[in-house]
């Protein structure tokens, strides 16, 4: 039974009495690459690839890291040299990444990002195939994404300590630059728990001596500001990034 009431205390015009309805029979549409056995081929380092796991099944195997993955939709792709490799999922859902060797019939698994978005595969092996599973977290997570896979650098930044420090001068436009390869330092401030990747830059303070910092990030990240010199670095403040 199919229910039709119309809408009252509602603006707009309330004179419009008339409606027509049909129903016709529609076949769901599942993915193309429902199943490994369909995975759709990537080419690294090209546009991405959209995709969908709207009403895709579940095939095997069960992620690693996340048993409750369900609707799973599957690609592959193969290096051609063992640099490493970025997978993006631009998914607008929760992911689940995992990556394998073999074949269908009998996957081995290589390496699972339960946090989806991304996932970095190490020294691949090169004109071997692999295997992308992406599933929804959990049975009722499913949407849109746009899968590419990029080679990535193995080269560390150049300002990846402190006496490397990248020189700002004030009133210039934002230096561009990036954390990728970044090694974990030494030094970590007070508002961090761990030591992680980081990025050095100086400057020279004004005589006003107060200056506004911008920082545009694609990444969440903790600043660290010192005085002094890299061999005798004073901590003057330190603090998380704004939430997103």
């Amino acid at each position: 039974y199919l229910r039709i009431a119309k809408q009252i205390e509602y603006y707009g015009r309330d004179d419009q009495q008339g409606l027509c309805i049909a129903i016709e029979k529609r076949a769901p549409e599942y993915p193309v690459n429902d199943g490994c056995m369909n995975s759709k081929v990537l080419t690294i380092n090209t546009a991405c690839v959209e995709g969908s796991n709207l009403l895709a099944h579940f095939d095997q195997p069960i992620p690693s890291l996340n048993s409750w993955s369900r609707a799973d939709i599957w690609f592959s792709f193969t290096p051609t040299n063992n640099k490493h490799l970025e997978i993006v999922s631009n998914a607008n859902f929760a992911d689940v990444l995992t990556v394998y060797t073999g074949n269908c019939t009998n996957l081995n698994e290589v390496k699972c990002e339960d946090l989806g978005g991304r996932i970095v595969l190490q020294n691949p092996t090169p004109n071997a195939t692999y295997y992308l599973q992406v599933t929804g977290y959990f049975a009722s997570l499913e949407g849109n994404l746009c899968i590419e896979i990029l080679e990535r650098s193995d080269q560390t930044p150049t300002n990846d300590d402190c006496m490397q420090a990248i020189s700002l001068e004030l009133g210039r436009e934002c230096t561009r630059t990036s954390n990728l390869n970044a090694r974990a330092g030494t030094i970590k401030s007070k508002c961090m728990v761990y030591a992680a990747p980081d990025i050095w830059y100086s400057f020279i303070a004004p005589q006003e001596r107060e200056v506004a910092v911008s920082i545009e990030s694609g990444f969440l990240y903790q600043y660290g500001l010192y005085g002094g010199s890299c061999a005798s670095l004073a901590e003057i403040s330190c603090g998380p990034s704004p939430d997103p």
